[in-house]
């Protein structure tokens, strides 16, 4: 089979060496060679919590504080280990067990106050009708109290 002539500066003999793919950023260090600095090594992982992350804490008061404990609220920074270039970052999703504990929090935050209340007005009508005499005779003399 006859091939065609190679284009000007060119040769068949030519190959062309196959970029690595860079492993996917994740929570965890990777291994990546810095633009800046041409060194190779393990990238410096830095968490910090996302906007959203803050905006629970805002909203949600002492509950929001999960958002301290869980990936999904947080941004994985990726930093050169020696020139301090910035790679990206890395958000992890929000897992199911995430949403349930956003999801109790929420709960915790706006119903169990309305419970509280609930029975605390439960118990007071419970106090005040037992204290409440059963015969109405004693106010019979209500009357007397008209001319005021």
């Amino acid at each position: 089979m006859n091939q065609p002539p190679p284009y000007p500066g060119e040769t068949h003999q030519m190959m062309y060496k196959a970029q690595a793919v860079p492993e996917p950023m994740q929570k965890l260090p990777v291994n990546r060679v810095c633009p800046t600095c041409n060194k190779q090594g393990l990238t410096v992982v830095t968490p910090a919590i996302k906007l959203t992350g803050w905006l629970l804490i805002l909203f949600l008061g002492v509950c929001g504080l999960i958002a301290c404990c869980q990936d999904g609220w947080k941004e994985f920074k990726h930093k050169c280990f020696n020139c301090g270039f910035s790679f990206g970052s890395y958000e992890p999703p929000l897992t199911t067990q995430e949403k349930l504990s956003l999801a109790a929090a929420v709960c915790c935050l706006f119903f169990v106050p309305i419970l509280i209340m609930v029975i605390y007005f439960v118990v007071i009508l419970a106090v005040v009708t037992t204290s409440l005499p059963s015969d109405l005779s004693d106010f019979s003399n209500l009357s007397d109290f008209s001319d005021y």
